[in-house]
Formats: C-alpha cells, sequence, structure tokens
C-alpha cells in the first residue's frame, strides 16, 4: 500500500492510535500514537496480523477483525485496569484495509 508523504504526515500528528490492515488483518501502517498506546515500535506491529495479536493477549479485544468479518464500521467498548478504550474500525475503499 502506497501513502502520500501528506497522509503519512497527517496521520503522524494525530492524536488518536491510528492503524490500518490489509484485507487480512496484516498491519501495514500504524501511527506514532498507536505505537504508544500498545507500547511497541512500528518495527515490531508492521507486518503483524491483528489475530496473532490477540491470541497473544498483546491487545483484548480487535475492531479489525469485526469489520472483516463483517464488512461494516464497528466500534466496540473495553475496560482495564488502566483505562477506558474505544475501539473504532472502518473498512476504506482500498481494497480490503480496514482503518
Amino acid at each position: 500500500m502506497v501513502i502520500s508523504k501528506e497522509w503519512d504526515q497527517l496521520l503522524d500528528v494525530i492524536s488518536d492510535g491510528v492503524k490500518i490492515t490489509d484485507h487480512e488483518g496484516t498491519i501495514i501502517k500504524i501511527n506514532p500514537a498507536y505505537e504508544r498506546f500498545i507500547k511497541r515500535t512500528k518495527g515490531k506491529l508492521v507486518g503483524r496480523n491483528i489475530r496473532d495479536m490477540v491470541q497473544e493477549g498483546l491487545i483484548p479485544v480487535s475492531s479489525t477483525l469485526k469489520v472483516l468479518e463483517t464488512k461494516q464500521s464497528v466500534t466496540l467498548f473495553h475496560e482495564n485496569h488502566e483505562m477506558e478504550v474505544i475501539y473504532t474500525g472502518t473498512a476504506v475503499g482500498i481494497k480490503g484495509c480496514s482503518v
């Protein structure tokens, strides 16, 4: 997936964590806020599949998997001992990508 320089710069300054996956749930892009949230670097996440991350307990729930399953926008809520988190996922027009 090719992301223009302008979109790449925009993703870098957004304060919400953003991850973009392909049609199989493999991460192809994350922004710095997502790195901070999940406490992992881009180098350790890009190329990984969301299913594996859920199975390993790295993330508790995945809006991406629900989007891939239903082909619809999804909002999930999760509460842990640190915070309440809202996960949203949207299928975009790029073949099989999920944000």
